[in-house]
């Protein structure tokens, strides 16, 4: 039934162990048997470059044991996806995608909450994550603009002081390497597809290339990349099938939230769900 399930949201809730995979390039062959829908136009999307690897190998060595030619779905991560589309505007083409630990010597210097470099290596780490649930709950573009409304919600290692003035200048680090973080990245691609010069365009060549979108830990998944897929996908939301488990979000401390999935069904219209246990 999951395999075959076509033309309308499809949602599966998939225990560890209970051959997701296998379900899910089943589907991809299905789609391609059936509807005649190229590899290359379906879309399958995981949150880490080695399940994106995993599933990408097993797709391959299945294509030749059946004897078909080399084709393959896209099988990207957020981050490699996000980062793709950016890329249709020009100004974004030629930017740098870093992380906090590439400047994580010159950051930890400014850190005055901690008492010694251990201690400020954790709050540092605690410090980008805070960023990311901001950014990535849709409460701050940058990590810095809202920051003291929601620093008092839950106990912190660090002093907001400490907070606004070390992402203050890892923005800085930033902005003269010409370089970009993945949350900036997420924020950038929500902000072209809601008000940039090249949204129609982004829209046009997603919807244009991918005809079936598949997204894997689903559960992980968090408001901006469910926004930013929303715009992507528009009224095609048929094409969308969310695999996951919702006792098994590991994101929650940067945005992830199992409602995503658990909501699945009141999301998107007609959606059917499916359990593989």
């Amino acid at each position: 039934d999951i395999i075959t399930s076509v033309g309308v949201p499809t949602n599966v809730i998939s225990l560890a162990g209970s051959g997701k995979t296998t379900t899910l390039l089943a589907r991809l062959f299905y789609m391609e048997f059936e509807y005649q829908i190229k590899p290359y136009n379906m879309l399958a999307i995981t949150f880490s470059n080695s399940a994106s690897a995993d599933m990408s190998e097993r797709y391959i060595k299945a294509r030749k044991q059946l004897d078909l030619p080399g084709y393959t779905p896209c099988f990207k991560t957020f981050h490699a996806l996000f980062k793709n589309l950016i890329a249709i505007n020009p100004k974004y083409r030629s930017i740098q995608v870093v992380t906090i630990q590439n400047y994580k010597f010159d950051l930890l210097k400014m850190i005055r909450s901690g008492n010694d470099l251990l201690k400020n290596t954790d709050i540092l780490d605690d410090m980008n994550s805070f960023r990311g649930w901001l950014i990535n709950e849709n409460k701050s573009v940058d990590g810095l603009i809202g920051a003291d409304e929601y620093y008092p919600k839950q106990k912190r290692s660090f002093t907001l002081q400490d907070y606004l003035l070390v992402m203050t200048e890892y923005q800085k680090l930033k902005d003269e390497a010409n370089a970009i973080d993945f949350d900036d990245m997420q924020y950038i691609c929500y902000r072209e597809l809601i008000s940039g010069d090249y949204s129609d365009k982004i829209k046009k060549e997603f919807q244009e290339t991918y005809l079936q979108v598949m997204i894997d830990e689903y559960q992980d998944i968090c408001p901006i990349q469910v926004s930013i897929m929303d715009e992507l996908i528009g009224s095609n939301y048929n094409s969308l099938e969310a695999i996951g488990d919702d006792d098994q979000c590991i994101y929650s401390f940067r945005g992830g939230d199992p409602k995503f999935i658990i909501d699945f069904e009141f999301n998107y219209p007609n959606a059917k769900r499916y359990f593989l246990s």
